[in-house]
């Protein structure tokens, strides 16, 4: 099978690029994996999150880090080999030094080229040119370009892009079966993943504040003047990216609590499915507004419109202190 035709699709309301590239891998293997599991594996159905330190990243990228925290035990629970080729530490920077880009030829290029001549694909977080800068993608073949690679993202509609940085996460596929866990697996394995992710219980070196911590620093950004941010002019349109990265994490765990909720065989979790399927519909009624860019461009202009957005994060922040109860109480009653 050729790498190259390994592609990344885009999928309306479907942000998170972890799961969609490990989607793409699967599919070239024949394998078509729903991004309702893998979400759930991964710990992303509840997860808000930010940087340990977040002066490395605006907060429009917030979501996009931690990722990984799960990302070798998902894949095992889905007929893959993942292992860790190379990371620079737990808070990356997506700007490189003219150092970095040395170091990248001289100690990792190397390895990135093992991998493929392997026909083994490499998933890269960072190093992607523009705006695809912060997501994860797919190491699929070597070019011209300065660094010598390319391969596919999301929001690049399937083309082939160059890697214009070196990458701060690296991870090859190594043996490739996909599978379907069973339902029972899936479960057990959804409910121990999130529940540390919204209980903030993941381990430092994975760089990211999650749960209420990050609610609480969403609010903090919200309360400084607008001048003092990175971005400048952009900063409305940071927080709506927030908004959206959040709130389609939800879309995804509506869709994992409904398959449950049909699947008749769990019926002593009814309850807390249904109560977790308000607090998550809660979570994206609250951030409504901030989900409307032309509505959250106004407010975002003068003080009380920002406490005004400030009191739908508030909310969810709330939603998600009911929402931790629940996973608990899920945890005890199966065992976990």
């Amino acid at each position: 099978m050729n790498l190259q035709h390994i592609t990344i699709r885009d999928v309306e309301n479907h942000w998170e690029s972890l799961p969609l590239a490990l989607q793409a891998i699967a599919r070239w293997a024949g394998v078509e994996l729903s991004d309702r599991s893998l979400n759930a594996a991964l710990g992303l159905l509840f997860i808000i999150s930010s940087p340990q330190d977040e002066t490395q990243a605006d907060l429009a990228w917030w979501m996009t880090y931690g990722r990984e925290a799960y990302l070798i035990e998902t894949g095992q629970l889905f007929g893959m080999k993942i292992r860790e080729l190379h990371t620079t530490g737990p808070n990356p920077s997506a700007s490189a030094t003219p150092q970095d880009h040395q170091r990248f030829k001289e100690h990792i290029r190397p390895m990135i080229r093992e991998a493929l001549h392997k026909n083994q694909p490499v998933l890269a977080w960072q190093g992607w040119p523009d705006y695809h800068s912060f997501l994860w993608g797919v190491i699929t073949g070597e070019d011209h370009s300065d660094l010598g690679f390319s391969g596919t993202t999301m929001w690049n509609n399937g083309k082939s892009v160059s890697l214009a940085n070196p990458p701060a996460k690296l991870y090859v596929i190594e043996e490739l079966q996909p599978k379907h866990p069973g339902a029972d697996e899936l479960l057990h394995v959804a409910i121990q993943h999130n529940k540390a992710v919204v209980l903030n219980q993941l381990d430092p070196k994975w760089g990211v504040v999650t749960g209420l911590p990050a609610y609480r620093r969403w609010l903090v950004w919200l309360g400084e003047d607008p001048a003092r941010h990175a971005s400048g002019r952009y900063t409305a349109q940071a927080h709506y990216q927030m908004a959206r990265f959040v709130t389609h994490a939800r879309e995804s765990a509506m869709r994992f609590i409904d398959y449950y909720k049909e699947d008749g065989r769990h019926t002593e979790l009814l309850p807390f499915l249904e109560a977790m399927l308000a607090d998550v519909r809660g979570v994206i009624g609250t951030l409504a507004t901030s989900r409307d860019l032309k509505a959250l461009e106004v407010l975002y202009r003068t003080e009380d419109g920002r406490r005004a957005l400030a009191a739908g994060v508030d909310a969810a922040h709330d939603f998600l202190k009911a929402q931790i109860q629940i996973i608990e109480h899920m945890a005890q009653k199966l065992g976990l």
